[in-house]
């Protein structure tokens, strides 16, 4: 399961939710960030990961550059990631992923 994380605080909300939720107990997790890699994006994803850490998940955090529709849709192809969790405001942006159940 990819996480796309962007650090705010309706994403960390999503993110307890999400990590309180039977329905993806024990999927493995890549928490991923588009954004500069510098300290203030680290701690907002060792935060996250530590989180789901504590609900029993596996994570794997990566902060990656460029436009998030671009390296989030590259990120879950190289990684063969079948589920992808995001806000409602990054869904138009993603509109050449592919949707379905």
């Amino acid at each position: 399961m990819l996480i796309d994380y962007d650090g705010s605080s309706t994403a960390l909300k999503g993110l307890e939710m999400l990590a309180g939720s039977p329905l993806v107990k024990g999927l493995p997790v890549h928490l991923v960030m588009a954004g500069a890699d510098v300290d203030a994006t680290r701690i907002q994803m060792e935060k996250a990961a530590s989180i789901l850490r504590k609900s029993g998940f596996s994570t794997t955090n990566a902060i990656v550059a460029g436009e998030p529709e671009t390296v989030l849709h590259q990120y879950q192809q190289q990684h063969d990631i079948d589920l992808i969790v995001m806000g409602a405001y990054a869904i138009p942006a993603s509109g050449n992923l592919s949707w379905g159940a």
